[in-house]
């Protein structure tokens, strides 16, 4: 018999390849799995369409249900951080992150008339920090691994 060791369990290779679905080791990880959660992100809202699909709500049912399935007590939490200017400017060009600076400071229906010039795009007051909240919590996930 052909045989293929694979995720520490000896398989058939016929076997393996007629079974569509790759065998799985269901065992307890070896390292925690991280989270992060910061109601900075929550910020960012679209005032003049509360109803839009891009909503505050939609992190914070996340992050509700996972609490109530008893979930957040089994994962490390990491600590939220904003994204720094450089960390930023590594893919956005100054111009972009300048921009995004002063909307902080514009008015909020000089903010609507903004979004008229993106697709679906809305700008908050606090975008830029829920923005870079959301980046820096990135780039932590991405730094534990």
């Amino acid at each position: 018999m052909l045989a293929a060791y694979i995720n520490g369990i000896t398989v058939s290779v016929r076997d393996y390849f007629l079974d569509p679905f790759p065998v799985t080791n269901l065992s307890l990880p070896t390292h925690p799995v991280g989270y992060i959660y910061d109601e900075a992100m929550l910020k960012h809202k679209n005032i003049c369409e509360p109803d839009h699909v891009e909503c505050p709500e939609r992190i914070m049912r996340i992050h509700e249900r996972h609490r109530d399935y008893g979930l957040l007590a089994r994962l490390q939490r990491l600590q939220a951080r904003p994204a720094t200017d450089e960390e930023i400017l590594a893919v956005h060009t100054p111009a972009h992150l300048n921009r995004l600076k002063e909307l902080a400071t514009t008015k909020l229906r000089d903010l609507n008339s903004q979004k008229d010039k993106f697709d679906s795009i809305y700008f908050h007051p606090d975008s830029l920090e829920s923005a870079a909240v959301a980046t820096g919590c990135v780039l932590e996930v991405l730094f534990m691994i």
